[in-house]
């Protein structure tokens, strides 16, 4: 028996042995008779049974040597190891079993996904072509559902002939690495795929499985070919997982192939999915990093990873959004906060003034040093002296400040320290009592769920203790929803403040803020308003962008100002107006600068200008100026974006502008000039009326304001404006008004006023006065 074996290996007098020539020339011997395969462990424990020595202590081990022979003759031929290229563990190798990792608790739990899980189950459970392929994009859960399957397969809440399943997750990158010599790959695979037929039971799974096509050395078939004979005959059950582009680049190429595949397709969840998803992972994520999650922050992750990450797919961009979320409350956690630090600088820098003065007595003390900035050495002496005793004692008030202010907030962080010991605990213990209950040990079942309930006991003492405690340094292991905001922010560029939940109240009054810069144009801007509101409140079609407008005015009126205002007030961000220069494209073929040079061309690599610019910043304001000196032909290609929101670029990728605002500004007179199936696939065709006086008065004296505000910042300037500096600007630009619109205001301002402020602020005068003369206006200084 394998016991009689384990006693004779572990028999002392056999350790000590040394074999022998004997039992080398019984080795050789061996290898002869199974016609040159390389030797085994069977092999050399058979020999070494030859060996005059370990026979003489094999009988004090308690068994004998037919016993140990016959044993291990039994064992080896159980494993197969009278073959070489049988010796070859290839699966533990190459491939890792998900059921066991199951049994471990290294799977994450899988919701929600019970339709494709069943579906799964249901084709491995057919007589032939039951091998399952599960296509969908990156990111919605293909992987999970394998896991799924695992984890119920450990449960036992599978059909019969699924009880006993073992799945291996094939590694196609360590299969591949280092199979550098013809057939090498090849000979890896076969290996695989017969240790599979030998094993009913097994389950192979292959992510990424477009991958098979083609794969192998040079000269060989691919592995698709070494899988199709296994597949066809019905002994090998196979799961794949691809994209829906690679399986019908790659898989419905090969007909042979595919016929023996099940397509079953993996959806993308709903928000409301994707929220149930990630309260079930919570725990495992709460256990892992040592925190908190308040459910508001689990919808709140669902809500902004389908809105501003829509470029992936959920529930991967939802569950990393989480992870980031939680990784950076712990860093916060663990880090010293910002008012340490500056009390370690401080205290920091007094102790160099203090050994900085000490030093220096002590050198003038031995005469190294002269006496060159004090009348006498007497009054030397006392200067530093004195220098000396402020800074010990300023650093002495400085020490214990820090000193006092670590230990606070060492108090602080040791009660979720111990929080976070004690989560762990318990994932331990709980993972510990599923393990013996699927094997039925129920002394130790009971065992563990009563130091679970003590664990449980210990964990509310340390969360009663963690918020009774003061928050001097804000401490805290909870993840709140504005952790969540401040993630997406950081890789999105969008302001926190504009990622609330509560952001539709801030949008009431957009209106108004914006025809406080675009003056005399309300009827554009409130048009401009309602569409963000319709956006906002999900009131249109989510395919198309979020507004679509054709500014139609005369020079100098607010067509531009208007995108810059609207980016500024939606994204607080300049650089949220993506501004394309259309007098650049008068050229028909200059539509190629768009969305890039076609393949072969120069450019082809760098992309183009607008697909780029509106792929690194989805949430944007495109502005495409002067759109009556580009090509007629050019807009052709904004009729996609206009309609389904997306524009393929020169490289295949889609790129996706329902999130961004596009606004067209022209001096034409009117849309004559634009296509019919242009103008109707835009929102508004807004008309900006002349400007009048008043509008021009208002316009000037924002200018004024704008300018005295820069001087106070930069300078620290108290400028006083007389009531009418504005309208003596007005009467000062009155020849260009009519022909340049409110522009000229802006060029006097800047010319004009800003050159007399430049030379007050140069002769130091600090308190000045805007009035108005005969020819416009002047700087004054107050006395």
């Amino acid at each position: 028996s394998h016991d009689d074996v384990g006693r004779f290996f572990f028999a002392e007098e056999a350790v000590r042995t040394r074999p022998r020539c004997s039992a080398q020339d019984t080795y050789k011997r061996i290898l002869r008779e199974v016609s040159g395969s390389k030797g085994t462990v069977a092999h050399l424990l058979i020999a070494l049974l030859d060996d005059e020595p370990l026979k003489k202590c094999v009988p004090k081990s308690g068994t004998t040597i037919q016993a140990v022979r016959d044993a291990t003759k039994k064992a080896a031929k159980a494993a197969g190891v009278e073959d070489a290229a049988e010796t070859f563990d290839a699966l533990s190798l190459y491939a890792i079993e998900l059921v066991e990792r199951a049994e471990h608790g290294q799977l994450d739990p899988v919701i929600g996904r019970d339709s494709e899980i069943r579906r799964l189950v249901q084709v491995l459970s057919r007589r032939k072509k039951n091998n399952p392929v599960l296509t969908g994009p990156p990111g919605v859960g293909k992987t999970a559902v394998v896991e799924g399957l695992a984890l119920r397969v450990l449960e036992g809440a599978v059909p019969e002939p699924l009880r006993r399943a073992k799945i291996w997750a094939l590694d196609l990158g360590l299969l591949m690495a280092g199979a550098s010599q013809r057939g090498a790959f090849e000979a890896r695979l076969k290996a695989v795929v017969q240790e599979l037929e030998r094993d009913p039971s097994s389950i192979l799974f292959v992510d990424e499985m477009h991958m098979l096509i083609g794969a192998g050395g040079q000269g060989a078939a691919d592995a698709a070919n070494l899988l199709k004979p296994a597949l066809a005959r019905g002994q090998l059950r196979c799961i794949g997982a691809t994209t829906d582009s690679e399986y019908m680049k790659h898989i419905e190429r090969d007909g042979a192939f595919e016929r023996r595949l099940q397509r079953v397709s993996v959806t993308e969840p709903d928000v409301s999915a994707t929220t149930a998803i990630l309260r079930g992972l919570r725990d495992t994520y709460e256990a892992h990093h040592g925190v908190r999650v308040l459910d508001e922050s689990l919808q709140h992750a669902a809500v902004l990873a389908e809105r501003y990450i829509s470029e992936r797919h959920s529930p991967d961009s939802a569950i990393d959004l989480l992870d980031e979320a939680c990784a950076r409350r712990r860093v916060l956690l663990d880090s010293r906060p910002q008012i340490l630090d500056s009390l370690n600088q401080a205290a920091n820098a007094l102790l160099g003034e203090v050994q900085a003065l000490e030093t220096e007595i002590s050198l003038r003390k031995k005469g190294f040093l002269g006496t060159y900035f004090f009348s006498s050495p007497k009054n030397m002496d006392v200067e530093l002296v004195r220098k000396l005793d402020s800074a010990r004692s300023s650093y002495a008030h400085a020490d214990a400040k820090r000193q006092e202010a670590t230990s606070a907030w060492r108090a602080e962080k040791s009660f979720y320290d111990e929080l976070r010991a004690i989560n762990l605990e318990i994932e331990d213990v709980e993972r510990d009592i599923a393990t013996q209950e699927r094997r039925s040990r129920y002394d130790e079942v009971n065992e563990g769920k009563r130091q679970l309930s003590v664990l449980q006991r210990r964990r509310l003492d340390a969360v009663r203790s963690a918020q009774n405690a003061s928050s001097t340094y804000g401490a805290t292991d909870v993840v709140s929803a504005a952790d969540v905001a401040e993630v997406v922010a950081r890789s999105t560029g969008i302001p926190v403040a504009r990622l609330s939940l509560d952001e539709g109240q801030r949008l009431l009054d957009l209106a108004e803020r914006l025809s406080r810069r675009v003056v005399g144009q309300k009827r554009a801007t409130d048009a401009i308003a309602g569409a963000v509101l319709r956006a906002r409140a999900g009131l249109r079609d989510a395919q198309r962008p979020r507004g679509a407008f054709l500014l139609l005015g005369p020079t100098g009126v607010g067509k531009t100002e208007t995108a810059r205002a609207l980016a500024q007030e939606l994204f607080d961000d300049a650089r949220a107006l993506i501004r394309i220069d259309m007098s650049e494209y008068a050229e028909k073929h200059s539509v190629s600068r768009l969305v890039g040079a076609p393949p072969g061309y120069v450019g082809h690599d760098d992309g183009g200008q607008l697909t780029e610019a509106v792929r690194r910043r989805p949430y944007a304001v495109v502005l495409l100026d002067e759109a009556e000196k580009a090509h007629a032909d050019v807009f052709d290609v904004f009729l996609q974006v206009l309609e389904d929101g997306r524009l393929t670029d020169s490289k295949g990728r889609v790129v996706d502008f329902s999130h961004a605002y596009v606004i067209l500004t022209t001096n034409a007179k009117d849309s004559s000039r634009f296509k019919p199936e242009f103008l109707n696939r835009l929102d508004r065709v807004l008309i900006y009326e002349k400007l009048d006086t008043e509008s021009l008065i208002r316009i000037a004296s924002v200018h004024l304001e704008a300018l005295a505000e820069l001087a106070s910042e930069e300078h620290g300037l108290l400028i006083q404006m007389s009531d009418d500096a504005a309208s003596a600007v007005v009467d000062a630009c009155s020849d260009e008004l009519e022909a340049y619109g409110a522009r000229p205001l802006r060029r006097y301002v800047d010319q004009v006023v800003a050159t007399q402020l430049a030379e007050r602020v140069l002769r130091g005068e600090r308190s000045l006065s805007l009035v108005s003369t005969g020819d416009g206006v002047s700087i004054r200084s107050e006395l």
